[in-house]
C-alpha cells in the first residue's frame, strides 16, 4: 500500500463514518410527515444506527481477516453507498433497511480506520487517529448543517442520498488497495479475548466509551427534533446540531502526538465517540 494514495484513502474513508447518521435527525419531522411513522418507528430508525455500530464492530476484524482489511473497507464502503441509495426509495422498508445497510457499513470502517493507521504509520498513530476523529466530526457536524438547505433545495430525497457520492468516490479509491495481496489486522494474542474480560481497566473503558457514546448520540438524534416541537425553525435546529458537534472537534484534533508507549502498545487516544 503506497503511503501517499493509502493517506488519501483513510481521509476519505473517515469522511464518510457520519454523515449517514448525523444528516438524518434535522429530518426527521419531514421523514415523519412522508412516511406516517409513528413516534415508536421514529424513535426505531434514529436507534438503528448505533446499534448496527455495535452489533457489526465485532465481525469486522473476521471480515478483514477473511479478504484482508483494504477489501474489507472497499465492502464497507459499498454498503454504506448501498444503504445511502436505499434509503431514498419510497417506503418504509426501504428506509430502515437501508439505514440498517448504512449502519454496517460505517460500523466496519470505524474498526478498520485504527487498524490501517497502526500498520501502515506505526510511528504516528496517535497524530492520525487524531486526524481521523476531527474528520468525522466535520462530516458529521457538515451532514447535520446541510441536512435542512438541502431538504428544502431538493426534498427529502436529496438530503438523504446525497451523502451517497462521497461514499461512493472513497470506495472508488480502496478499490485499487483491495486489489493488493490481502493484509489482515494483527491477530489477537492467544486467550487475548478472556484475558480482556477478566481486565479491570478493559471493562472500565468499555463503560467510559458507551456512556460517552450514548450521551453523544442521544443528544445530536433527538436535539433538533425537541427544538422544532419548541417552534425552533428546522434551519436553526439543524445548525445547533452541527454547532454541538463542532465543539467537540478541538477535543479530537487535541491528539496530535502519542502518549508514552501508545504507538507501539497499539494504544491511541481520541476525544470523539466511536
Amino acid at each position: 500500500m503506497k503511503a501517499a494514495w493509502a493517506l488519501v484513502s483513510l481521509v476519505l474513508l473517515t469522511l464518510n463514518l457520519r454523515a449517514a447518521i448525523t444528516g438524518v435527525p434535522p429530518v426527521l419531522g419531514e421523514l415523519q410527515g412522508v412516511f406516517g411513522l409513528s413516534g415508536v418507528e421514529l424513535s426505531v430508525l434514529t436507534t438503528l444506527p448505533e446499534l448496527c455500530v455495535g452489533l457489526f464492530s465485532a465481525l469486522a476484524p473476521a471480515l478483514a481477516r477473511r479478504i484482508g482489511t483494504e477489501a474489507a473497507i472497499t465492502v464497507a464502503l459499498l454498503v454504506l453507498t448501498t444503504g445511502l441509495v436505499l434509503r431514498a426509495v419510497p417506503g418504509k422498508g426501504a428506509l430502515f433497511a437501508g439505514t440498517v445497510l448504512a449502519g454496517a457499513g460505517i460500523a466496519t470502517g470505524n474498526v478498520l480506520v485504527p487498524a490501517v493507521i497502526k500498520r501502515v504509520y506505526p510511528t504516528r498513530a496517535g497524530t492520525l487517529t487524531g486526524l481521523a476523529m476531527m474528520l468525522m466530526s466535520v462530516s458529521g457536524a457538515a451532514a447535520a448543517g446541510l441536512a435542512v438547505p438541502l431538504e428544502q433545495a431538493g426534498g427529502w430525497r436529496l438530503a438523504l442520498v446525497v451523502w451517497a457520492v462521497p461514499a461512493l468516490v472513497a470506495a472508488l479509491a480502496w478499490g485499487p488497495l483491495a486489489r493488493r495481496p490481502a493484509a489482515g489486522p494483527p491477530s489477537a494474542p492467544e486467550h487475548g479475548e478472556l484475558s480482556l474480560l477478566r481486565s479491570p481497566l478493559a471493562w472500565s473503558v468499555m463503560v467510559f466509551m458507551g456512556m460517552a457514546s450514548l450521551m453523544f448520540y442521544t443528544l445530536t438524534s433527538w436535539l433538533p427534533q425537541i427544538m422544532r416541537e419548541h417552534g425552533v425553525p428546522a434551519a436553526t435546529a439543524g445548525t445547533m446540531n452541527s454547532v454541538i458537534i463542532v465543539i467537540g472537534i478541538p477535543s479530537g484534533s487535541s491528539c496530535r502526538s502519542s502518549p508514552p508507549g501508545c504507538a507501539t502498545s497499539g494504544r491511541s487516544c481520541s476525544g470523539s465517540p466511536r
